[in-house]
């Protein structure tokens, strides 16, 4: 994610594991430097940025691929992780865009008893409020989606059926918040 010319990349797997490192590229400098880790290891999250700050949102904990429904913010100026209110469907290898100040997040993948399945679940966060709110689910389910906002409208492109990635997606659905 980009946030004040600086590309930031959280969690994912290292080949001892899942990490909770953070780093940032500083193109001014062509350097990467590392910030003060994620409060818990993560992969397959997201990571947006509103306000000056980061959110990372869901993802999955554990090699076991438990998802989870964690919003952490980050402060760059205090350099501090703050727990927010969690999401209400826990998901990983969700995406999210920014719509003015807040982040819609669509998509992923959560636990049905031993499996996991795709959710069709879009859900809205205002980080000025900390709150969440549920919206009409996306059409088709998916996860490793990719998502976009352009002139107030949020898309959801591509993606898997339930984690297979022999069953991926060309798919291209349209939200607008307004209607």
């Amino acid at each position: 994610t980009l946030l004040n010319e600086k590309i930031y990349v959280a969690g994912g797997f290292t080949q001892k594991g899942i990490t909770d490192k953070v780093e940032v590229w500083d193109s001014e400098s062509a350097r990467w430097s590392k910030l003060p880790a994620l409060p818990i290891p993560l992969h397959h999250t997201t990571v947006s940025a509103v306000n000056g700050k980061l959110y990372v949102i869901g993802g999955f904990t554990s090699n076991k691929w438990t998802p989870v429904n964690t919003t952490y913010e980050y402060n760059p100026k205090t350099q501090l992780w703050t727990e927010k209110t969690r999401m209400p469907t826990k998901r990983g290898a969700l995406a999210a865009s920014v719509i003015g100040d807040k982040i819609y997040v669509v998509g992923g993948a959560n636990r049905k008893i031993f499996n996991l399945v795709n959710t069709p679940a879009l859900e809205m966060y205002d980080p000025l409020k900390n709150s969440w709110k549920k919206l009409a689910q996306i059409p088709t389910p998916r996860d490793h989606l990719t998502t976009s906002s352009s002139s107030g409208k949020l898309y959801a492109i591509g993606g898997r059926i339930n984690l297979n990635f022999y069953n991926n997606l060309d798919t291209n659905e349209t939200y607008d918040p307004r209607t």
